[in-house]
């Protein structure tokens, strides 16, 4: 995963000191991400990253506040990087419960790839972590998940929109999306531990849930079923979609500015 993102890969000119703070910076986020991922958040304080980065405790506290701190700014380029991935889902050709199931995999595969990042994002969500960080992390923490959920609406809107989804009177689009962010809630728990998963044989939760959201969504009705459409053929499609939207991404980022 990228750190958190500088003004050089926004494709600014970075000269002297600033180069050095953007550099220390990394740095700072290398060392931190290592020992929370191998050795948990309680190995993770000011005093560790103070020794092993051989800067001031004073130097830390005045970047980050707190170790809080430098994990949420961590946890906010995790965010970033998953909305983009679902931002990019938004786009794939098809009818809006297409574009739903092409959202799903994004996520799906970022969860995948990227576990530890995964990690990262369920600590920082705790309102332990949360509460003891600035005001403006907690906004930007917000912020992200809030653009995220306006992805599902989005696509739930334009369904409702094209006669595809009926909703029972009185039930707004958001309450069903609040019902899809509870389910990637679940699934991103159970992956974690929380659920028996090598008990009962489960191996491939995240297929496994796909495979029940079809079933969700044709108890709401949303057309085309799963009796009408290849749901398999949309997905190996969103697959292929997503891989070549990032490859294209990659491509573009590495290009001069």
């Amino acid at each position: 995963m990228s750190e958190p993102e500088s003004i050089e890969s926004q494709g600014k000119p970075v000269r002297g000191k600033q180069r050095e703070l953007l550099q220390r910076d990394a740095m700072f986020f290398e060392v931190a991400r290592r020992i929370f991922l191998d050795e948990g958040i309680h190995e993770l304080t000011v005093s560790r990253l103070a020794d092993v980065t051989g800067f001031s405790r004073a130097t830390l506290y005045d970047r980050f506040g707190s170790k809080e701190g430098l994990l949420v700014e961590l946890g906010i380029a995790c965010q970033r990087e998953l909305l983009a991935s679902m931002q990019r889902a938004l786009l794939f050709p098809g009818h809006p419960r297409e574009r739903l199931m092409a959202v799903s995999e994004a996520m799906a595969i970022y969860s995948e790839r990227y576990s530890d990042n995964m990690r990262i994002l369920a600590t920082i969500g705790d309102e332990s972590i949360a509460k003891r960080v600035s005001e403006v992390q907690q906004a930007q923490m917000r912020a992200i998940d809030a653009d995220m959920f306006r992805v599902l609406l989005t696509i739930t809107q334009d369904a409702v929109a094209k006669g595809d989804l009926v909703l029972p009177e009185g039930f707004r689009p958001e309450s069903l999306c609040f019902l899809f962010w509870t389910m990637a809630d679940g699934i991103a728990a159970a992956m974690r531990g929380s659920a028996p998963l090598e008990e009962f044989a489960i191996t491939e939760p995240v297929k496994e849930l796909l495979k029940c959201a079809q079933w969700f969504l044709d108890g709401w009705g949303w057309r085309p079923l799963a009796t009408e459409w290849d749901y398999a053929a949309t997905m190996r499609r969103a697959y292929e979609f997503l891989e070549q939207e990032t490859q294209t991404e990659a491509i573009e980022s590495s290009q001069p500015g």
